[in-house]
Protein backbone atom coordinates (compact mmCIF):
# COMPACT_ATOMS: atom_id res chain seq x y z
CA UNK A 1 0.00 0.00 0.00
CA UNK A 2 1.58 3.27 -1.13
CA UNK A 3 1.25 5.81 1.65
CA UNK A 4 3.35 8.76 2.79
CA UNK A 5 3.43 9.34 6.56
CA UNK A 6 3.83 12.95 7.60
CA UNK A 7 2.88 15.65 10.06
CA UNK A 8 0.20 17.98 8.75
CA UNK A 9 1.76 21.16 7.35
CA UNK A 10 0.20 24.36 6.01
CA UNK A 11 -0.52 22.68 2.64
CA UNK A 12 -2.97 20.20 4.16
CA UNK A 13 -4.03 22.12 7.26
CA UNK A 14 -7.81 22.53 7.42
CA UNK A 15 -8.56 19.86 4.81
CA UNK A 16 -10.94 17.08 5.87
CA UNK A 17 -9.71 13.59 6.64
CA UNK A 18 -10.79 11.32 3.80
CA UNK A 19 -12.21 8.82 6.31
CA UNK A 20 -13.76 10.67 9.25
CA UNK A 21 -14.29 14.06 7.61
CA UNK A 22 -12.85 15.96 10.57
CA UNK A 23 -10.45 18.80 9.88
CA UNK A 24 -6.74 18.02 9.82
CA UNK A 25 -4.84 20.25 12.24
CA UNK A 26 -1.29 21.51 12.00
CA UNK A 27 1.10 18.90 13.41
CA UNK A 28 -1.38 15.97 13.34
CA UNK A 29 0.07 12.61 12.36
CA UNK A 30 -1.25 11.94 8.87
CA UNK A 31 -1.22 9.45 6.04
CA UNK A 32 -1.23 10.80 2.49
CA UNK A 33 -2.45 8.29 -0.10
CA UNK A 34 0.10 8.13 -2.90
CA UNK A 35 -2.56 7.07 -5.41
CA UNK A 36 -5.38 9.60 -4.98
CA UNK A 37 -3.22 12.12 -3.00
CA UNK A 38 -5.91 12.67 -0.34
CA UNK A 39 -4.89 13.14 3.31
CA UNK A 40 -6.13 11.03 6.24
CA UNK A 41 -5.54 11.03 9.97
CA UNK A 42 -2.89 8.36 10.53
CA UNK A 43 -5.22 6.68 13.07
CA UNK A 44 -8.06 6.56 10.54
CA UNK A 45 -5.79 5.10 7.84
CA UNK A 46 -4.49 2.41 10.21
CA UNK A 47 -7.89 1.61 11.73
CA UNK A 48 -9.61 1.27 8.35
CA UNK A 49 -6.56 -0.37 6.76
CA UNK A 50 -6.09 2.00 3.84
CA UNK A 51 -7.47 4.90 1.82
CA UNK A 52 -11.02 6.20 2.21
CA UNK A 53 -11.54 6.85 -1.52
CA UNK A 54 -13.85 4.24 -3.00
CA UNK A 55 -12.13 2.48 -5.87
CA UNK A 56 -8.63 3.72 -4.99
CA UNK A 57 -5.91 1.08 -5.33
CA UNK A 58 -5.06 1.76 -1.68
CA UNK A 59 -8.66 1.32 -0.48
CA UNK A 60 -9.17 -1.56 1.94
CA UNK A 61 -10.45 -4.84 0.60
CA UNK A 62 -14.20 -5.22 0.75
CA UNK A 63 -15.51 -8.33 2.43
CA UNK A 64 -18.11 -10.04 0.29
CA UNK A 65 -20.40 -12.90 1.09
CA UNK A 66 -19.37 -16.31 -0.15
CA UNK A 67 -21.23 -19.58 -0.60
CA UNK A 68 -22.02 -21.47 2.59
CA UNK A 69 -19.07 -23.29 4.06
CA UNK A 70 -16.43 -21.10 2.35
CA UNK A 71 -14.52 -18.24 4.01
CA UNK A 72 -15.28 -14.62 3.14
CA UNK A 73 -13.55 -13.37 0.00
CA UNK A 74 -11.63 -10.12 -0.36
CA UNK A 75 -12.49 -8.06 -3.40
CA UNK A 76 -11.67 -4.53 -4.53
CA UNK A 77 -14.69 -2.29 -4.95
CA UNK A 78 -13.42 -1.35 -8.40
CA UNK A 79 -10.36 -3.07 -9.82
CA UNK A 80 -7.65 -0.63 -10.91
CA UNK A 81 -4.27 -1.23 -12.47
CA UNK A 82 -1.23 -0.23 -10.36
CA UNK A 83 -0.68 2.94 -12.44
CA UNK A 84 -4.35 4.02 -12.25
CA UNK A 85 -6.30 6.04 -9.73
CA UNK A 86 -9.78 7.52 -9.48
CA UNK A 87 -10.17 11.28 -9.69
CA UNK A 88 -11.72 12.53 -6.45
CA UNK A 89 -13.68 15.15 -8.40
CA UNK A 90 -15.34 13.21 -11.26
CA UNK A 91 -14.72 9.62 -10.14
CA UNK A 92 -13.24 8.57 -13.48
CA UNK A 93 -10.02 6.64 -13.96
CA UNK A 94 -6.87 8.63 -14.58
CA UNK A 95 -3.18 7.79 -14.20
CA UNK A 96 -0.79 8.33 -11.31
CA UNK A 97 1.74 10.25 -13.44
CA UNK A 98 -0.88 12.78 -14.59
CA UNK A 99 -0.80 16.21 -12.97
CA UNK A 100 -4.43 16.85 -13.93
CA UNK A 101 -7.44 14.61 -14.52
CA UNK A 102 -7.91 13.77 -18.19
CA UNK A 103 -11.68 14.10 -17.84
CA UNK A 104 -12.50 17.09 -15.59
CA UNK A 105 -9.04 18.78 -15.67
CA UNK A 106 -8.82 18.90 -11.85
CA UNK A 107 -5.27 19.50 -10.68
CA UNK A 108 -4.43 16.77 -8.17
CA UNK A 109 -3.21 19.38 -5.70
CA UNK A 110 -6.91 20.25 -5.44
CA UNK A 111 -6.83 23.42 -7.56
CA UNK A 112 -8.70 23.31 -10.90
CA UNK A 113 -6.45 23.93 -13.91
CA UNK A 114 -8.67 24.65 -16.89
CA UNK A 115 -5.84 26.03 -19.01
CA UNK A 116 -6.21 29.21 -21.07
CA UNK A 117 -9.80 30.37 -21.44
CA UNK A 118 -11.31 31.11 -24.80
CA UNK A 119 -13.72 34.00 -25.19
CA UNK A 120 -17.33 32.91 -25.56
CA UNK A 121 -18.69 33.79 -29.03
CA UNK A 122 -21.91 34.98 -27.34
CA UNK A 123 -19.93 37.75 -25.59
CA UNK A 124 -18.66 39.05 -28.95
CA UNK A 125 -22.18 38.84 -30.36
CA UNK A 126 -23.56 40.95 -27.48
CA UNK A 127 -20.86 43.58 -28.09
CA UNK A 128 -21.69 43.66 -31.82
CA UNK A 129 -25.32 44.46 -30.99
CA UNK A 130 -24.22 47.22 -28.59
CA UNK A 131 -21.95 48.80 -31.22
CA UNK A 132 -24.61 48.45 -33.92
CA UNK A 133 -27.07 50.19 -31.59
CA UNK A 134 -24.60 53.03 -31.11
CA UNK A 135 -23.77 53.42 -34.81
CA UNK A 136 -27.08 53.06 -36.55
CA UNK A 137 -30.10 51.80 -34.67
CA UNK A 138 -30.64 52.61 -31.02
CA UNK A 139 -33.36 49.99 -30.81
CA UNK A 140 -30.65 47.30 -30.70
CA UNK A 141 -29.53 48.42 -27.22
CA UNK A 142 -32.05 46.19 -25.37
CA UNK A 143 -30.93 43.25 -27.53
CA UNK A 144 -27.32 43.92 -26.43
CA UNK A 145 -28.42 43.87 -22.77
CA UNK A 146 -30.24 40.54 -23.21
CA UNK A 147 -27.40 38.99 -25.24
CA UNK A 148 -24.88 40.12 -22.62
CA UNK A 149 -26.93 38.46 -19.88
CA UNK A 150 -27.15 35.22 -21.90
CA UNK A 151 -23.39 35.30 -22.59
CA UNK A 152 -22.63 35.62 -18.85
CA UNK A 153 -24.86 32.62 -18.08
CA UNK A 154 -23.02 30.53 -20.69
CA UNK A 155 -19.61 31.65 -19.36
CA UNK A 156 -20.60 30.84 -15.76
CA UNK A 157 -21.68 27.35 -16.81
CA UNK A 158 -18.41 26.51 -18.59
CA UNK A 159 -15.10 27.11 -16.74
CA UNK A 160 -13.15 26.95 -20.02
CA UNK A 161 -14.87 30.08 -21.35
CA UNK A 162 -14.01 33.71 -20.64
CA UNK A 163 -15.36 37.03 -21.82
CA UNK A 164 -17.44 38.26 -18.88
CA UNK A 165 -15.84 41.69 -19.30
CA UNK A 166 -16.91 41.89 -22.94
CA UNK A 167 -20.46 40.81 -22.05
CA UNK A 168 -20.57 43.40 -19.24
CA UNK A 169 -19.31 46.10 -21.60
CA UNK A 170 -22.09 45.23 -24.04
CA UNK A 171 -24.64 45.47 -21.23
CA UNK A 172 -23.30 48.82 -20.00
CA UNK A 173 -23.36 50.28 -23.52
CA UNK A 174 -26.86 48.88 -23.95
CA UNK A 175 -28.12 50.38 -20.67
CA UNK A 176 -26.58 53.82 -21.29
CA UNK A 177 -27.79 53.79 -24.90
CA UNK A 178 -31.31 52.79 -23.84
CA UNK A 179 -31.41 55.62 -21.27
CA UNK A 180 -30.35 58.19 -23.88
CA UNK A 181 -32.82 56.74 -26.40
CA UNK A 182 -35.70 56.99 -23.90
CA UNK A 183 -34.71 60.57 -22.99
CA UNK A 184 -34.56 61.47 -26.69
CA UNK A 185 -37.98 59.93 -27.41
CA UNK A 186 -39.52 61.65 -24.37
CA UNK A 187 -38.07 65.00 -25.41
CA UNK A 188 -39.52 64.54 -28.91
CA UNK A 189 -42.92 63.75 -27.43
CA UNK A 190 -42.75 66.73 -25.07
CA UNK A 191 -41.96 69.17 -27.90
CA UNK A 192 -44.44 67.59 -30.27
CA UNK A 193 -41.75 66.46 -32.67
CA UNK A 194 -40.24 69.96 -33.08
CA UNK A 195 -36.60 70.62 -32.37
Amino acid sequence: MAVRRLKINRTHEGRPCNWCGYELKLGDAAALCESCTLPHHAECWDEKDGCGTEGCVNAPFKKVASPAGFPELDERQQPLKPDERLCQNCGKITYIGDETCRHCRLNFSGVPNWGPKKTAPEAHEALKYAIAGFLCCGFLYPVAIIKGHQAKAIIDADPTLGGRGIATTAQVIGIIGTIFLVIYILSLLATGGRR
